[in-house]
């Protein structure tokens, strides 16, 4: 009987060692899990201040865009208006 409860003493205490290793190895992927979700969220925060600041850039692009043709065609009515009163 007494060997018995050695050996039921042996099995306890090195399943209760397996889960215990077990739990370990379940912190330590999670914290790892964890700490890449935060690196990936940081990253994800650059992509959208590069993706503002470039939808920004563009958008004033299209903007001096707008003022260049509108300065053209100012241009050309100016033109055609001196080229009228040359003609006069």
């Amino acid at each position: 009987m007494s060997q018995l409860r050695r050996i039921l003493s042996i099995i306890f205490m090195c399943a209760f060692a397996l889960n215990v290793c077990a739990q370990d190895k379940v912190q330590l992927l999670e914290r790892k899990g964890i700490k890449r979700t935060e690196k990936g969220q940081k990253i994800q925060e650059k992509i959208t201040q590069i993706h503002e600041d470039t939808r920004s850039m563009a958008d004033k692009y299209q903007d001096h865009l707008k003022l260049v043709d509108g300065l053209r065609v100012y241009n050309k009515m100016l033109r055609k208006q001196l080229r009228g009163q040359e003609n006069e």
